[in-house]
């Protein structure tokens, strides 16, 4: 007697499932014809051959009962874990003998799956994830190196800008040595002057003493007397001395101004506020230091409102007096 099958309700007319002969065998179908048959994706060659399995085998045939329960009982919007966890359970309740092909991918994977001819191999990565691979990885190198590139710019400007300021700064403190030299050097040089001009103070404020005097006459004078210049002899101690300036002109006038003029004609002095004395003459105390040469030339003008009368005209040669050596002293 042939197997029994329970119905199918996958197909609108079942065919009678006839015997088998007597000691032939026949082979299971596996897992994915079950499955392939119950999509309806195997030819109709396939699909009657199957189906003549089916009458003769009922393990077949209650393999595709379960099979056809599995997916009956599928959640259309469950996840691909949740069928991969319901498709090991489902092997688990099949016969151990029969053959287990891998667990079928979702329906809308399914539905697009590629012939075994066009599938790729295990671990084949196709030439289109290569090219994105390799894109994402060049626009990260060049992301990277952009980055790279700016932070380097970026600390060369701030390099430069230290070095530049650093040098501002040397430049600035060898400016404030080289002030602070001149500082010193002008400190020291203002402190001699004003020591020396204290001291010039001191000696032309207090008296002095022994100054030697000399009277001196007009050029007229000199030149009928046989001589053309005033001398005076000054010994090498001595920083100043009093002239007393005869006078042959006799005009008066209500000022009279002085000037000195060295042999170059240059300018040493001048000023107003010259008197004549009781002795119808003048007199006048000058230092060494206004008078280091040797030949000078006074000058008196008489001033009558803005107007200068030259008066008389004095001309001067200082003559220094060697020092001479003390005496040997004798012992008796």
């Amino acid at each position: 007697m042939p197997n029994e099958l329970r119905p199918l309700n996958l197909f609108a007319d079942p065919l009678p499932r006839p015997s088998p002969k007597d000691g032939e065998k026949v082979p299971h179908a596996d897992l994915e014809q079950l499955r392939d048959y119950h999509r309806q994706r195997l030819s109709e060659q396939e699909s009657e051959r199957l189906r003549s399995h089916l009458a003769q085998c009922s393990d077949c045939a209650d393999r595709l009962a379960k099979l056809e329960d599995f997916f009956g009982q599928m959640p259309p919007d469950a996840s691909p874990e949740e069928i991969i966890e319901r498709w090991q359970h489902f092997q688990a309740t099949l016969s151990p003998s029969l053959p287990r092909p891998t667990p079928p991918a979702a329906e809308s994977d399914v539905e697009e799956e590629a012939p075994r001819w066009r599938r790729a191999p295990k671990g084949f990565v196709s030439r289109r994830t290569l090219i994105k691979v390799a894109t994402s990885l060049t626009l990260l190198v060049i992301i990277s190196t952009g980055f790279a590139l700016y932070d380097w710019w970026q600390a060369r400007l701030a390099r430069q800008d230290l070095d530049a300021a650093e040098e501002r700064v040397s430049r600035l403190w060898n400016d404030l040595q080289s002030l602070e030299r001149e500082h010193q050097m002008l400190k020291a040089s203002h402190a001699e002057q004003l020591a020396a001009l204290n001291e010039r103070v001191k000696r032309l404020t207090g008296p002095h003493l022994n100054w030697p005097v000399f009277e001196i006459y007009p050029r007229e004078v000199l030149s009928r007397l046989g001589s053309s210049m005033n001398e005076v002899t000054l010994a090498s101690s001595v920083d100043g001395f009093s002239l007393i300036l005869n006078v042959e002109n006799q005009t008066r006038y209500p000022e009279y101004r002085l000037e000195i003029v060295d042999a170059e004609n240059t300018i040493i002095w001048q000023g107003s506020g010259l008197q004549r004395n009781a002795l119808n003459a003048f007199t006048l105390a000058l230092t060494r230091d206004l008078l280091p040469g040797d030949h000078y030339t006074l000058k008196i003008y008489g001033k009558r409102g803005s107007r200068l009368v030259l008066l008389e005209v004095y001309p001067l040669r200082i003559r220094q007096r060697p020092a001479t050596a003390p005496s040997p002293s004798t012992r008796h």
